[in-house]
């Protein structure tokens, strides 16, 4: 081996080990990332030997003011990239977005920028000046006069920016080209007559496609694929004729493998660790490859316009939710089941599967408030199911359902993380249906109030205590509220032999269940195995309302569970 062929195999593993370092950039702030690339011993090796969607990741994180050097040492194919994912509104070429990046790399390294604008970038260059700039020819035996806004850089070409925000950059630009090639400069100020600007974009927007094909960007009709649920039984079967193989990265260099998306992920859910546990390498590599690839199917399915990283951060973390949902359903737990289904199955698949999961809830949901739901015949709304129910079944109602998550984190509704949120959902569901069930029974008996206005969406929750409260006090049975005597009198029962808080009501959790299902007149076993525990949960949830509340504290503006009726005025003397 000679010493230039030694010196490049020194050169590439350098690169490969300080490519490892790709991940953890993720997680360092814009100025830091920068110091660790400038720092480097190879820079340049460094940030050309990530993969392109690493290299526009990192971009994204510096953010655009300060992003120039990584854009001095980017490869031109990772330029291309990132003007690919950076230029585009749909199908249509935005200038002012051109004219932004053409500048940061003009100021990255304009030597190569003019080299590429005139050979492969070559198309991109020809349509972005049509739009941008007229141009007049100067005949040497033709003088003439041309209107303000004109100016020259040879005595024969004359130029006007269209758009005068947009002239000092554009004129930088024109300027540079002539000064690097005096000849390409006037060639392409000449071809500019010849561009056929609706052809032109098309083909630059079809060749776009082409390119970010490659890397999971598919055509909008294509993408949307991802979103059609398959069975989890293919998963169980081995039932691969139905989803996309697996991807092959042996022809792949490993420097080409995306890393920066996993980085992403944080929690420690069984598709992190399973994929964090494998061995081998080229298993590792095909799971982040086609992990980039499910990310980018789903940005180009959702239509995501990427103004900042956090948008592709939340891409990550979708498509890991439902892999990971389908992933605890298939494997239930089971690390080394998860395993084995993470190497026979493309991640694509599983997506789909934990997407249909949810998918199918929600048209469970739908059927039945189409069907059977009591409160729909009443043309009552979500509201009527309180906060935390309503609200998780609007979630699941989207058109691409949503985990409600209320007050817990800093936003009402995320996507879906692993099967303990669809759990919840199912378990929220399934009360909704015992509850609604248990009140169209109850309505066969008691009149239900006709509400009007703001009382429509009053929760469910008096209703029911109500209709307890009075039976256990022996008073005539009613959704309508109670009276503070009559509160007094209902708590002075229920916490008849304790002392101080908390109040824990001992044994009337059973009362309650016994005698709503009783009242309701439940004698379906199904029907009593479903009511029996929501019951339950409403009274836990009751119970820890009231433990810490004195009698003389109780109001009637912010009782839940009861709606306190003011004491009638005395007649006056």
């Amino acid at each position: 081996m000679d010493r230039e062929s030694r010196a490049d195999k020194r050169s590439n593993v350098l690169v490969r080990d300080e490519e490892k370092s790709v991940a953890p950039l993720s997680s360092l702030s814009g100025s830091e990332i920068i110091k660790r690339i400038v720092d480097a011993q190879n820079p340049r090796a460094l940030v050309q030997g990530m993969a392109h969607g690493d290299f526009y990741w990192l971009v994204k994180k510096v953010g655009e003011a300060d992003c120039i050097p990584i854009l001095e040492h980017g490869s031109e194919e990772q330029w291309q990239y990132l003007l690919d994912m950076e230029l585009w509104k749909k199908d249509r070429l935005d200038l002012s977005q051109a004219a932004a990046w053409l500048s940061r790399l003009r100021a990255a390294d304009p030597r190569r920028l003019a080299k590429w604008l005139l050979s492969e970038g070559q198309a991109t260059t020809y349509y972005f000046f049509y739009r941008s700039v007229e141009v007049e020819i100067q005949q040497d035996d033709e003088p003439k006069d041309f209107p303000d806004g004109f100016f020259t850089l040879d005595g024969t070409y004359y130029i006007r920016v269209i758009d005068s925000e947009q002239r000092p950059l554009i004129e930088d630009l024109l300027r540079f080209l002539a000064k690097e090639n005096l000849a390409a400069y006037q060639s392409l100020l000449l071809g500019l007559a010849g561009v056929l600007p609706a052809e032109t974009e098309e083909q630059l927007y079809r060749m776009r496609g082409v390119r970010l094909a490659e890397h999971g960007f598919l055509p909008f009709e294509e993408a949307i694929s991802i979103y059609s649920p398959l069975d989890p039984g293919i998963l169980h079967r081995g039932e691969m004729s139905a989803e996309p193989a697996p991807v092959s990265v042996e022809e792949v260099p490993r420097d080409l493998v995306p890393v920066s998306p996993f980085s992403q992920l944080h929690e420690d859910n069984p598709f992190v660790i399973a994929v964090k546990g494998f061995s081998d390498p080229l298993l590792q590599d095909r799971l982040y490859l086609e992990f980039a690839g499910l990310c980018n199917q789903l940005l180009s399915a959702d239509g995501v316009v990427i103004n900042d990283v956090d948008m592709l951060v939340k891409t990550c973390r979708k498509a890991a939710g439902y892999v990971n949902l389908s992933l605890e359903e298939s494997s239930s737990g089971d690390l080394h089941k998860a395993a084995l289904i993470l190497k026979e199955h493309s991640l694509v698949s599983l997506f789909r599967v934990g997407f249909g999961m949810v998918l199918h809830l929600k048209w469970d949901v739908l059927k039945w408030m189409e069907q059977d739901a009591w409160f729909t015949r009443q043309g009552l709304d979500l509201g009527f199911w309180g906060d935390e129910w309503g609200e998780t079944v609007a979630g699941l109602l989207f058109e691409k359902p949503l985990f409600y998550c209320g007050d817990r984190e800093d936003r009402q509704y995320r996507d879906f993380r692993g099967l303990a949120d669809l759990d919840r959902c199912r378990e929220i569901v399934n009360n909704i249906m015992a509850i609604d069930y248990l009140f169209s029974r109850l309505s066969e008996r008691i009149p239900f109030p006709a509400w009007e206005g703001e009382e429509k969406t009053s929760a469910f929750h008096p209703l029911l205590f109500h209709v307890w409260a009075r039976n256990l006090l022996g008073s005539r049975l009613s959704f309508e509220g109670i009276t503070v005597a009559l509160v007094q009198e209902l708590f002075s029962r229920l916490r008849a032999g304790e002392e101080g808080p908390p109040y824990l009501m001992p044994g009337f959790e059973g009362v309650f269940v016994n005698d709503m299902l009783r009242l309701a007149a439940v004698h379906d076993d199904d029907w009593e195995s479903r009511v029996t525990p929501a019951l339950s949960a409403l009274w836990r949830d009751f119970r820890a309302e009231y433990e810490w509340v004195a009698l003389g504290d109780l109001d009637q503006r912010f009782s839940r569970y009861l709606s306190i009726k003011p004491a009638p005025k005395a007649d006056p003397p």
